[in-house]
């Protein structure tokens, strides 16, 4: 039989309940409908917020509901029929523990009040501020007496008429000192007006300072009072902006609030919105509102600022799954970097959470993606990650060692080839290589495992070559018939796995071989376009190469051809000098042998100024000549006169540096084949 003596009655905002304290939670049962708060329910569950506003979201507001949001704190929450809350109990492994209120049957004896609604009647009242006065009559003593002591008994009764909501706001809760500057004020006037006695004063004189300083002291109060409205003023005003902003991250909306893309001046922008200790930022890390990230540290925000676990925002992001989901947190961490080094109040980095996260169901690939970013952002500082990496927690333990107990392989090989040590040992003495050992022992009885990835404390490389898709195919094969007789060998045997487990390893082990195929791949691609970049990069040294020495030959060539032409320019006006200076010397002697009659004067002017335009033509001829010439032997010929040429020596099988040579006897042959071919004349 179930006992109930956990179960108490309380009533909330008017609303009667059966209500347990389990795990310092207050877990409500409305009399009326037997509704449960599921809220409470997976408080119980150990679920953070954000994970509870998920939670809710996803799977208990999509059917019946009842969502309660203002009135008494405790009664807040999402209310649901008995038979779903009892469910949701189950689901999450806590219906044994919350058995007294779910098995709950109202009997004749009813349960009795909640502790805090018992023992309500016996809060004695605040006392009032003791202000030393004159010492007064008697009967003004007694009767002060007389009304404190009504004033008790008026307080006492109010709080048992009003046992069910004894319990005070967060805001009504706090403990509100009085300004120091205020505190001095009173004190210093207090102290003027308050003299030792002196039996020189009469008895109404002390009784007309006795009503002077009650005024004085209600003035006082008054303007305390203010201070203390403007204060608490203060406080809804910041309580306001929490509330707003927290309101904002359980929403779906996308749009950024102007509380965040234009804080106003009265608001601080690392104001804690949850009961958890966490800021705007935190919330906007983990629900992966990266515009929101940036908003709020271009506007201030404290990316150092810690919830009271000692947890960053970007610790806190790696335990969701939200980055996952949108690929976002790689642009998280860019703008998180330089918290990667902090560690909480557990001496736990980063690295720490984002091992422990593989243990959870459904966040095992997350925890891969966030592990590969953040090694990826560290990898070019190899001894900053290093040094981060082998960091000891309080437990000495190091990521590594986190994700070798978990007995995650693909992690634990993303940290031995990140450069995490395997001999650093915990302070139960044991080590990653210790505890990997131990689970490869559980389970080396299962063929279907691929073999362990070498535990060495180097990063290390695979270089072996990628299994064709025949060879897949085969071992695909092969592990399926060995689950296979693994699950259905021995039907009685007590270790045997279940078929759910069986496949769940099946994938993983696929999983984790087409990883490491794609991962050849884009090695091998990588490669590819490396090689293939320098082999255009050789090309087109060569290209340049092949080019400056063929420009280099060309203007090697056209110089010694400017030289040669200058010297054969001398050469042929040397020689056609002299030439011309042996044929005067010739044509004088001869002249002077023959000795002709004298012309006459008239004819002799004519003649030498005929002889003289002649000179004159026939020089500008032989220079044109010369010129000619010069050309023919000094330029090269033109292209037409180059395919002239290679014309005649493909017709008349000569070679093309013989063609010069052999042009007399060419045509000279064809003028007489000519001659031979032309018929006679009549």
């Amino acid at each position: 039989m179930t006992e109930h003596s956990q179960i108490f009655k309380a009533t909330y905002s008017g609303v009667p309940v059966y209500e347990m304290i389990c795990k310092g939670v207050a877990v409500m049962r409305r009399k009326s409908d037997s509704y449960l708060n599921a809220t409470q329910i997976l408080k119980v569950a150990d679920f953070d917020k954000p994970q509870r506003t998920r939670i809710l979201e996803r799977e208990v507001q999509i059917g019946q509901h009842e969502k309660v949001q203002g009135g008494y704190g405790k009664y807040q929450g999402t209310w649901v029929p008995f038979e779903r809350g009892k469910a949701l109990a189950e689901l999450y492994g806590v219906d044994k523990i919350l058995a007294p209120i779910l098995e709950f049957i109202k009997g004749d004896q009813s349960p009795p009040l909640a502790p805090k609604h018992a023992t309500a009647a016996s809060v004695k009242p605040r006392k009032p501020r003791e202000v030393r006065v004159r010492k007064r009559t008697k009967h003004f003593d007694e009767e002060m007496s007389d009304v404190e002591t009504s004033s008790s008994q008026n307080t006492t009764a109010h709080n048992q008429s009003h046992a069910a909501h004894d319990d005070l706001s967060p805001l009504s809760k706090r403990v509100r000192t009085r300004p120091s500057a205020l505190r001095e004020k009173t004190k210093l006037k207090t102290s003027q007006r308050i003299d030792p006695d002196d039996g020189n004063v009469s008895e109404d004189e002390r009784d007309d300072d006795t009503e002077t300083d009650t005024e004085r002291q209600q003035e006082e109060q008054q303007e305390l009072d203010d201070e203390f409205k403007r204060e608490e003023m203060d406080e809804m005003s910041e309580k306001t902006y929490a509330q707003r902003l927290l309101q904002y991250f359980l929403s779906e909306k996308t749009s950024i609030p102007p509380l965040i893309a234009r804080p106003p001046r009265d608001m601080d922008i690392n104001v804690i919105i949850d009961d958890e200790g966490h800021t705007s930022l935190h919330w906007a890390a983990a629900m992966a509102r990266i515009k929101a990230v940036k908003l709020l540290i271009e506007n201030g925000a404290d990316m150092y600022r810690v919830n009271y676990k000692g947890q960053t925002a970007l610790m806190r992001s790696v335990l969701f799954t939200n980055n996952f989901d949108l690929k976002t947190f790689d642009s998280l961490v860019e703008l998180l970097r330089t918290t990667i080094f902090n560690i909480d109040k557990r001496d736990q980095t980063v690295f720490h959470h984002t091992a422990a996260m593989s243990d959870w169901k459904g966040k095992i690939y997350a925890s891969r993606y966030y592990m590969e970013c953040l090694i990826n952002k560290l990898k070019n500082n190899q001894s900053e990650l290093i040094s981060i990496l082998n960091v000891q927690d309080i437990n000495g333990d190091t990521a590594l060692t986190i994700a070798a107990k978990i007995g995650n392989r693909r992690l634990i090989k993303l940290l031995i080839d990140a450069g995490a040590s395997t001999e650093i040992a915990n302070e139960e003495g044991m080590t990653p290589r210790d505890y990997y050992a131990d689970m490869e022992k559980s389970v080396g009885r299962h063929p279907m495992h691929p073999s362990p990835p070498p535990m060495t404390s180097s990063p290390s490389e695979d270089t072996g070559s990628i299994i064709n898709e025949a060879d897949t195919r085969e071992v695909l094969r092969a592990r399926v018939e060995a689950m296979y007789k693994n699950v259905t060998a021995d039907a009685n045997a007590n270790n045997m796995p279940s078929i759910s487990k069986a496949f769940d390893d099946f994938a993983e082990s696929y999983e984790r071989d087409l990883v490491y195929r794609e991962k050849q791949l884009e090695k091998k691609q990588i490669e590819l376009d490396l090689y293939t970049k320098r082999l255009e990069e050789t090309k087109r040294v060569i290209r340049s190469i092949e080019t400056n020495e063929a420009q280099a030959l060309i203007e090697q060539a056209d110089n010694k051809n400017k030289q040669l032409e200058d010297r054969y320019r001398v050469w042929l006006q040397f020689y056609q000098s002299h030439h011309l200076s042996l044929l005067e010397d010739e044509f004088v002697q001869k002249e002077q042998e023959e000795k002709p009659p004298s012309p006459p004067q008239q004819a002799t002017a004519d003649e030498l100024k005929a002889l003289k335009d002649q000179l004159i033509q026939l020089k500008e001829k032989r220079r044109e000549s010369t010129q000619k010439l010069f050309d023919l032997q000094c330029r090269v010929p033109p292209k037409q006169y180059q395919d002239y040429k290679r014309l005649i020596s493909t017709c008349c099988n000569v070679t093309y540096g013989n063609v010069d040579l052999m042009l007399g006897p060419l045509l000279a042959s064809f003028e007489q084949e000519q001659n031979v071919s032309s018929p006679p004349a009549i």
